[in-house]
């Protein structure tokens, strides 16, 4: 008579725990599969490979599909922990720096950080935006006691500088920006006292101010003190949006 696992060939087996050398109680196995046991004498129950069990709820650094499991650089695009969750919105990064970098195929674009310019290529030639503006204004014969509106902005500016020219031989005119949100108030100086305007060709040019900050829903005016022998006052006001 052959003997199969410990009982005779003509032993009736009905479960499977009743043969040898395999588990005998099935409890707590659902969903487990059978494998050989490490020393190979035996079968053992094991969690099928590539799942099973029960889920944990973080993700593991290992399970990175491929990549190395060492967190991304990119804080824009990843999350650096590895966590489930809404990565940060990326932050547009335009490419820059003193003097810009080459722009010679259309939709190119950089940033002179030297100007402050927005630089682009348009299919023709580079092109640039700046984001100072200007205003100017023009009085005839001029007096000692102008005073006269400029302009109003809504949004807040920083003037950046003032260009003032006259016409007239060995004249003068001192004249000052004043700048605030009531126009019957005395406001604020751009540059206290005033500036006297002598040049006659390229004009006298102001960069050094008092108050140039000029808040949102403003007004600007001009105003004169002295005026001596002079035809006409040219004033070009220079300014940048703030932020």
């Amino acid at each position: 008579m052959t003997l199969i696992k410990g009982r005779s060939a003509n032993s009736s087996i009905e479960n499977f725990e009743d043969l040898a050398n395999v588990p005998q109680d099935l409890t707590g196995q659902a969903g487990k599969v059978v494998k050989v046991n490490p020393g190979e004498t035996g079968l053992i129950f094991a969690d099928e490979a590539g799942g099973g069990g029960t889920p944990g709820d973080t993700v593991v650094a290992e399970t990175n599909f491929g990549q190395s499991p060492t967190a991304g650089s990119e804080a824009a695009y990843s999350r650096k922990d590895h966590t489930h969750g809404t990565p940060d919105t990326p932050t547009p990064v335009l490419p820059g720096g003193a003097g810009g970098t080459t722009v010679a195929a259309t939709g190119e674009i950089c940033v002179d950080t030297t100007s402050g310019t927005l630089n682009f290529y348009d299919g023709a030639a580079e092109r640039v935006l700046t984001p100072i503006m200007s205003k100017a204004i023009t009085i005839e014969d001029p007096e000692a006691a102008e005073d006269l509106s400029l302009f109003f902005t809504e949004a807040a500016i920083t003037i950046t500088k003032i260009v003032g020219v006259i016409l007239g031989a060995q004249g003068s005119v001192t004249m000052t920006i004043r700048h605030g949100t009531d126009r019957d108030a005395a406001g604020a100086e751009v540059v206290t006292g005033g500036t006297a305007i002598t040049n006659t060709t390229t004009g006298d040019v102001i960069t050094a101010f008092d108050d140039a900050t000029v808040v949102a829903a403003s007004f600007l005016w001009l105003e004169t003190t002295a005026e001596a022998a002079v035809d006409q006052l040219n004033v070009t006001i220079f300014y940048r949006q703030d932020a």
